[in-house]
């Protein structure tokens, strides 16, 4: 007979495997967003959550070989910035076998603090004047540098490594300077100060101020179940998502962004 695993199966298998590495490489994380909203409110997840939400510091980020060298023999396969030639905001664990009901998928979102604030900005999604341009070019001379397709990998053959590097750095920081998007910001103290709750019986780390935070990234009626927010798009209206330029925080450096063994 087939074993049935439930979301609460799947959660504490998940996060087995993600307090190893974290232990293992001295680091604190905390749930995020939907997890942390479920967690708190409900103590459990929501019965349509199909990945877990976590967050570190992006300074604490341990180094790409750290990461591959303890999934190889995971279930998981690890994503950096959605395949793109640079580390800024998001790593992901996708499950290398669809097939596999024994775990679920987990985001993992770097936070940067500037200024008081805690930051989180999505590079490759630029609102405003000539976005949809500026977003063609960007992941254009993306898959330029780093091709994930045979017809793309054909195209960057006909110029050097060094020069489609070069095109990209230089049209990223014009972009940058340019360009706005959508931010995730919240006061620095609420990632800097966690406390440990339960969640199916695992020790996790939340924002210690769980009712603020959740407050400020969800509206005072959080405690309220809405199987709606999402498709509504309430969660646009969030107060922890302004508009602000890329510039304000300084680019992606070039060690985090090009590694030569892996892009080449």
């Amino acid at each position: 007979m087939m074993t049935r695993y439930t979301i609460e199966d799947k959660t504490t298998n998940s996060l087995k495997i993600i307090n190893s590495f974290f232990d293992d490489s001295g680091i604190d994380f905390w749930i995020e967003a939907g997890t942390a909203l479920a967690a708190w409110r409900d103590g459990k997840l929501l019965d349509w959550d199909h990945d877990i939400d976590i967050a570190i510091w992006y300074d604490d980020c341990p180094s790409h070989a750290d990461w591959t060298k303890f999934f190889q023999d995971s279930p998981f396969l690890v994503i950096f910035q959605k395949d793109l030639p640079y580390l800024d905001n998001i790593i992901q664990l996708r499950l290398k076998d669809s097939a596999n009901e024994t775990i679920m998928d987990v985001d993992i979102y770097l936070y940067k603090r500037h200024g008081g604030f805690a930051y989180m900005r999505w590079i490759h999604n630029p609102v405003g004047f000539l976005a949809p341009a500026k977003r063609v070019i960007f992941r254009y001379l993306a898959q330029f540098l780093k091709p994930c397709t045979p017809k793309w990998r054909i195209l960057s053959g006909c110029l050097p490594h060094f020069i489609r590097w070069g095109m990209f750095w230089g049209f990223l920081h014009l972009y940058l300077r340019m360009t706005a998007s959508i931010f995730h910001r919240f006061d620095e103290d609420l990632f800097l100060n966690l406390k440990t709750i339960k969640l199916y019986g695992m020790d996790v780390q939340i924002a210690a101020d769980t009712d603020r935070y959740l407050a400020y990234r969800y509206g005072p009626h959080w405690k309220t179940p809405d199987p709606n927010y999402n498709q509504q798009g309430t969660w646009k209206k969030s107060m922890a998502r302004p508009r602000l330029p890329l510039d304000t925080l300084p680019p992606p450096k070039k060690i985090e962004m090009f590694d030569i063994n892996v892009y080449n």
